[in-house]
């Protein structure tokens, strides 16, 4: 890798040369060499010259910088700032076949500690899910218990109901559920027949057409996508679809006296969600259970990555990937990108916070209430404004006919 120059960053554990990348902007250099910009104080010093002098310059790159040697960086806190950085990893090779993934371990908690980097085969990915589901069900499930479960076809479904099939401590009964007529799901309509027949299981298959006929909309001949999309042309449907197969999860399971509803919520998805809990001042999510609807939402997955569900079965979830659709919501753009950030750079943190979050939301009471006209619980405390927008949507996609 080429490089202009470098720059001289001095802590109170000793100095170091960062390089700076040819062609990179000093801020680029930096998140490459995982220093945080905001942590620098940034002077300049000229070979024989005692005065240091202040600079600014984390948008420049190359000949634009000072050369080598007359820049320093200096770390605003005693702290090391190398502690928790990615170094050195011990390899941890994969048993039982061919790597299919791999994550990165290191307590963060212990000084000088060695990362490992673990390739994990099909099969470790799918006893390590496996296990984790089964902690969770003897934990929160008891014994005959029915769990509604949304699939879509991709690798997390494939996980979770492979999860599901292995779990034998004692007798559950897990009902899969897809909701068709929609973008993006539909493409896993065939994949998801297959995994349940794989499996053994009945998989329930809701029609949107009929879907709208049991949550009342019953004159309109319109699909739920089209309504929206006409009504709502700059936003993204993703959020009133989550909204929709939660609806009917829950409609399902109150028909069959299912104590449960399940989907495929992971620690990167939980993690976004109690990050955007914490910066939009909203209860924190009672995990791996809480009460929704009048049953009970239970995230089976919620202390394992993305990363190694995709592992167990590879094949279903580049299918899956090739065929998503683009989100264009800043909002979800940004908290995904925290929680992989914190995932990616400060290994096992991104559990210890989610279970912080989870263990803060079972001490409080939460703050929700039933609201007719949406017809599911929010929270009280959600803005006037954000409130009148959902229920302005509903109410014009009931009525247009």
């Amino acid at each position: 890798m080429k490089t202009d120059n470098s720059l001289t960053l001095i802590t109170a554990h000793g100095t170091q040369s960062i390089p700076i990348i040819e062609g990179q902007r000093l801020i680029d250099s930096l998140v490459a060499a995982q220093i945080p910009w905001s942590a620098l104080a940034f002077y300049t010093k000229k070979v024989g010259d005692k005065k240091f002098r202040p600079y600014t310059g984390l948008q420049l790159k190359g000949d634009s910088l000072p050369p080598s040697g007359e820049l320093y960086a200096f770390y605003q806190r005693n702290i090391n700032p190398f502690q928790n950085r990615i170094g050195d990893m011990a390899l941890a090779p994969a048993e039982n076949g061919e790597p299919t993934s791999e994550f990165i371990y290191a307590d963060p908690r212990i000084i000088g500690r060695t990362a490992v980097l673990k390739q994990l085969s099909a099969a470790e990915c799918k006893a390590s899910v496996a296990s984790c589901v089964a902690k969770v069900l003897r934990e929160n499930v008891t014994v005959g218990s029915k769990i509604v479960v949304g699939v879509s076809g991709g690798g997390d479904s494939n996980a979770l109901l492979h999860a599901f099939s292995q779990f034998d401590d004692y007798k559950i009964e897990v009902y899969p559920l897809i909701l068709k007529g929609l973008p993006e799901w539909d493409s896993g309509v065939v994949r998801a027949r297959e995994l349940c027949k794989n499996y053994s299981l009945p998989l329930i298959e809701v029609d949107e057409s009929e879907f709208r006929t049991m949550m009342g909309y019953k004159k309109s001949a319109v699909n739920f996508f089209d309504h929206f999309m006409k009504h709502f042309p700059e936003e993204d449907f993703e959020f009133f679809a989550i909204h929709l197969i939660n609806s009917a999860l829950v409609f399902k399971a109150k028909e069959i006296g299912a104590q449960f509803i399940c989907k495929g919520s992971n620690l990167d998805d939980l993690l976004c969600d109690a990050l955007y809990s914490l910066a939009n001042k909203s209860p924190f999510r009672s995990l791996p259970v809480h009460p929704f609807r009048g049953v009970n939402s239970i995230s089976p997955l919620w202390m394992v990555p993305k990363k190694i569900i995709d592992g167990c079965f590879p094949n279903y979830s580049i299918e899956n990937y090739q065929e998503r659709y683009p989100s264009f919501a800043p909002g979800r753009t940004l908290y995904y990108q925290m929680s992989y950030n914190i995932l990616s750079y400060f290994p096992q943190m991104a559990e210890l916070i989610l279970q912080g979050s989870a263990h803060l939301a079972n001490q409080l009471i939460q703050d929700v209430e039933f609201d007719e006209s949406f017809g599911f619980e929010i929270v009280r405390s959600a803005s006037l404004q954000v409130r009148h927008k959902v229920k302005k949507m509903l109410s014009e996609m009931q009525s247009d006919q």
